[in-house]
């Protein structure tokens, strides 16, 4: 166990992201279908690999970026993210100008012990916030990391309980190799699958909620994506801390021949990026969405999307209010800051479809 730096959010911080759900009679706010640059966020070295986790009603973006080391090494950092929904005309903008006062301060004693000499890349974060007699506060990264020569994934976490008169009762963060995932080879960007366990502005989603984790690696040769089944009763800590090999298998529904990388997931979809043939060239974005027990042949989110370049590492998420969706992601096409940018677009609901066998 580490020491963290105390959680600091008040109360009052409850309602502060999206303008549009808080504006009484205006619900149909939505999402351009257009490509946008998140040019407030990009530097000219590369940002991408994002992760978008909601700490209270304010969306906290994480990504892989080399702007610390002029372009070497990758390191994990965060940027507070408005999305404001305006009254009068509907217009979304999206900017890094927090609404939130509160720094939260354990985020850096966090990242702090993710960033190496290595290259830390993919981040997915979860943050989960609910009561149960007692505040349960946790916000779990995991990420990959080279150090051992290769890829390796890891799991660092936060974690807070407090009593109804906000004294603390426990605190813990920490920081773990799973182990019982790595290989040799490379192992990287994690999703989670489990009922009703969603992307959401104010869901409340439980460790206990993650059913299948899903992984690519390239133990095979090239990048596929992997899956394995979390026993009942495990959260995501002691199922990632276990001291036991997991049973792992490809899923050959998602892979190709090609490289598959990058698997995301939020409720009924998922999202990743492959260069397999019959895309707009490089890697593109693809979805796949649950269908019964197992996933729809993947589709390619077509050329409003995707470009001759790379696009790469799709994250979805809902926020309450909008009609549509939220995609962000990363791509080397012309016209950015440098190298990779990050993205975001507008993409039809997807996230509570259920489609049956």
């Amino acid at each position: 166990m580490r020491t963290c730096i105390a959680l600091l959010l008040t109360t009052g911080a409850l309602l502060l992201l999206t303008g549009c759900p808080y504006f009484e009679g205006r619900e149909d706010c939505t999402f351009t279908g257009q490509v946008q640059n998140m040019a407030s966020i990009n530097s000219i070295y590369d940002d991408y690999n994002s992760a978008a986790p909601f700490i209270e009603s304010q969306i906290v973006l994480k990504f892989s970026t080399n702007r610390n080391s002029n372009g070497q090494d990758f390191d994990i950092i965060f940027k507070n993210i408005t999305i404001f929904c305006d009254f009068d005309d509907g217009k979304v903008t999206i900017s890094n100008h927090s609404n939130l006062d509160t720094e939260f301060e354990y985020l850096h004693t966090l990242f702090s012990m993710i960033n190496t000499t290595g290259n830390e890349l993919g981040p997915l974060s979860v943050v989960y916030h609910y009561w149960e007699e007692k505040e349960v506060y946790r916000n779990h990264v995991v990420f990959s990391t080279d150090t051992s020569g290769n890829h390796d994934l890891c799991l660092a976490w936060y974690a807070l309980e407090r009593d109804a008169y906000y004294d603390t009762i426990y605190e813990e963060c920490d920081l773990i190799r799973i182990n019982s995932l790595n290989t040799d080879a490379n192992e990287c960007y994690v999703g989670f699958y489990g009922d009703n366990f969603i992307t959401y502005s104010d869901w409340y989603n439980y460790p206990e909620k993650i059913q299948e984790v899903y992984f690519c690696s390239d133990r095979d040769g090239n990048y596929d994506i992997f899956q394995t089944t979390v026993p009942e009763g495990y959260d995501e800590i002691r199922f990632f801390s276990a001291d036991t090999t997991w049973p792992v298998e490809k899923n050959t529904l998602l892979s190709s021949e090609a490289d598959d990388k990058c698997p995301f997931i939020s409720g009924k979809v998922l999202v990743f990026a492959s260069d397999r043939p019959g895309g707009y060239g490089g890697f593109d974005l693809y979805y796949s969405r649950r269908a019964g027990a197992t996933w729809t042949a993947p589709q390619n989110f077509g050329d409003r999307i995707n470009t001759a370049f790379n696009e790469y590492r799709p994250v979805i998420i809902m926020i309450s209010g909008f009609t549509n969706e939220l995609m962000f992601f990363s791509s080397d096409r012309p016209g950015g800051s440098g190298g990779y940018d990050l993205y975001y677009t507008g993409i039809p609901p997807m996230t509570t479809e259920v489609f049956e066998d």
